[in-house]
């Protein structure tokens, strides 16, 4: 490739050439600083090559979407999904015209939420997998109108198209652990954001019991998350001047919800559906009572994420 072009992938799903003067106008004259060796509050030196920045390939993720079937919807009979979108309604409860951004849109069931339950029509939705971005498209087509649909983008976080300060709203629900800094994704994120706008971020609790089952089913898997703590969402939160709303683990329990147990389909067919009954039906076990009193548990060792919301 030549240093005055670079890939792209439009909005229709295909890979374009954009020369640099482009991209430029795309990402806005006070982002972009050509060939500068600038230094980020993450350290990153900004000319590093964006695929050896993440811990897992678009290719994996391309295979894993293939194997979704539509429609997809928020489940609020699982609680944990039943949580994000009570929190998610009461953050977004005030202005329905408020403009807001997924990030890691694949195969995405909170954009449709968004949409139709939450009656937030300006809702905009990125991501890198072809196949993911396609995938949301078609479910967005099963409940809402084409202006949805029109709102996802297909494309790399290191070459966002968005201006800065554009969303009042940007969300992302296991994203920034597939990457070797996840600072520095928070950093592109919080440049997107309006002054006042909210920022959501869950990742998976690793260093709880759900990160302990996920290496024991696929030490391959778990490899291709970096593990987060709270400690480091705080701090992350502190340096990009993110006024912390929450952060905190979030979830009672549920060994579903940040635990890929598809590996031990690869075992025997008999194996991966007992163990998956088992791990449902001890889900509902323990969690249908919380819900049915309205109490919530959170701890390092049985929540199956962390939750951090703030503001710009």
């Amino acid at each position: 490739m030549k240093d005055t072009e670079v890939e792209w992938t439009s909005i229709c799903g295909q890979y374009i050439k954009i020369p640099w003067t482009e991209i430029k106008g795309l990402m806005g004259e006070k982002q972009w600083k050509g060939e500068d060796k600038l230094e980020s509050v993450s350290g990153r030196n900004k000319n590093m090559v964006p695929e050896l920045a993440k811990l897992s390939e678009k290719k994996f993720w391309n295979q894993e979407w293939e194997k979704v079937s539509l429609p997809i919807r928020v489940n609020k009979l699982h609680y944990t999904e039943y949580r994000i979108a009570k929190l998610l309604r009461k953050i977004c409860m005030d202005d329905r015209n408020t403009k807001v951004l997924e990030i890691g849109c694949g195969c995405s069931k909170w954009m449709h939420y968004f949409y139709s339950d939450l009656g937030m029509k300006n809702i905009f939705g990125f991501d890198y997998s072809e196949i993911g971005c396609k995938l949301t498209k078609e479910n967005l087509k099963l409940f809402c109108d084409t202006k949805a649909v029109k709102n996802i983008i297909c494309g790399d976080i290191f070459y966002s198209p968005f201006k800065e300060r554009s969303f009042d709203i940007i969300y992302s629900f296991g994203v920034i652990e597939h990457f070797e800094n996840p600072v520095e994704i928070l950093e592109l994120i919080r440049k997107l954001l309006k002054p006042g706008g909210t920022v959501i971020t869950t990742v998976p609790n690793y260093e709880g019991l759900c990160g302990l089952l996920q290496y024991v089913i696929s030490a391959d898997m778990y490899h291709m998350h970096k593990r987060i703590g709270l400690k480091d969402l705080r701090s992350w939160y502190q340096t990009l001047r993110l006024e912390p709303l929450k952060i905190d683990y979030f979830g009672s329990f549920s060994l579903t919800a940040s635990v890929a147990w598809e590996d031990f389909s690869r075992r025997s067919p008999l194996h991966y559906f007992l163990s998956k009954f088992f791990v449902r039906a001890l889900n509902v076990i323990v969690t249908l009572p919380l819900r049915v009193i309205g109490y919530e548990i959170e701890s390092s060792i049985f929540s199956p994420f962390l939750l951090a919301v703030g503001k710009s």
